[in-house]
């Protein structure tokens, strides 16, 4: 095992090795430093969503970002989840929204009232969306 700045560390993790022995020890290790950035736990893996769920959130929105409310072409569209799943929200059909690509990179894990705060909107419109606007 490579040495180590702190003694007291080195000596705990060579005792972790000697008890769980070293294939054990260094998968334990790789587990845990896919898990850890710098910032703190990474995102969680993430599902594709199918095609069908993009497709009906963008018939739903006329057309429409969910976000800046500007039409869109079918081909330019993303999926977006409603409430991020890095903030505990589902891949579901019900979660996933239909946005344009500069809206989706802006909005990020933001969840609806950090979205509320930054487009203006309420909270309650924000969840609605374009789905609720009158033409």
């Amino acid at each position: 095992m490579a040495s180590l700045a702190n003694p007291e560390f080195q000596k705990m993790l060579e005792s972790w090795e000697q008890k769980l022995g070293r294939v054990d020890f260094l998968e334990n290790i790789k587990r845990y430093r896919l898990r850890k950035t710098d910032a703190g736990v990474l995102p969680t893996p993430r599902e594709r969503t199918p095609q069908a769920w993009l497709d009906k959130a963008f018939l739903l929105q006329r057309g429409k970002c969910w976000r800046c409310r500007k039409a869109m072409e079918l081909g330019d569209v993303e999926a977006d989840h409603r409430i991020p799943l890095a903030k505990g929200g589902k891949h579901e059909k019900r979660n996933i929204v239909a946005m344009c690509g500069e809206c989706n990179r802006r909005k990020g894990a933001n969840d609806p009232v950090e979205e509320a705060k930054r487009t203006g909107r309420t909270v309650l419109e924000n969840m609605r969306g374009a789905t609720d606007e009158k033409n």
